[in-house]
């Protein structure tokens, strides 16, 4: 690809980003006395990188797109004598993308899933506790803005929406099980560097 021409979007890519995540994190538990439900907004940093690739036919861009996210999201949040601290650790997702490209501009709306990892503890003053660590996936769409700066490079930043739904999960303690039921609803804004080749 001649990138001499930096108003063609066509061709493989990979890159950096860097941003932050505002999660919405509802968590029930049951079998675990004293325990109930809290809602907390888990917030923290989100840094990786990305992959993919660009078709261009006139002005319509079609890509795909890969990424791999480390995550420093968490909160503790209390109802009563019952606490629930709640983690994000990482994230990752393989998306369609569909653009405009305009000049050096290419807006986009992008979509697909995703597959992440989450740690809830439990935890009721004077009583029990019990902890879990688990994976799951997830559907996930947004929307950015790209613009080339400088021959093989562009710069973005970009929105993602994370929906897990409901995911039950099972722990086994000296007491009996105590089941979590968890779901996070994600919203990250990042702002990223492609090197396109």
């Amino acid at each position: 690809m001649n990138r001499d021409d930096p108003t063609s979007w066509t061709g493989a890519y990979v890159g950096a980003n860097l941003g932050g995540g505002y999660a919405n994190v509802g968590t029930t538990v049951m079998g675990l006395p004293g325990a109930g439900a809290v809602s907390e907004n888990v917030v923290g940093f989100v840094g990786g990188g990305q992959a993919g690739a660009n078709w261009q036919t006139g002005s319509t861009v079609v890509g795909v797109e890969c990424d791999i996210q480390g995550a420093d999201q968490n909160h503790k949040a209390t109802n009563g004598a019952f606490a629930v601290t709640d983690t994000i650790t990482y994230f990752g997702s393989a998306r369609g993308r569909l653009g405009l490209g305009v000049d050096r501009w290419l807006p986009y709306v992008t979509g697909g899933w995703g597959y992440g990892g989450w740690s809830s503890t439990a935890a009721v003053a004077g009583g029990g506790s019990a902890s879990i660590t688990r994976s799951h996936g997830f559907w996930t769409m947004g929307g950015g803005l790209e613009v080339v700066v400088w021959r093989n490079l562009s710069g973005r930043i970009e929105y993602l929406f994370t929906d897990t739904g409901t995911v039950a999960t099972n722990h086994s303690t000296a007491g009996g099980a105590v089941t979590f039921n968890s779901t996070i609803h994600d919203n990250i804004l990042r702002t990223g560097l492609n090197y396109r080749f």
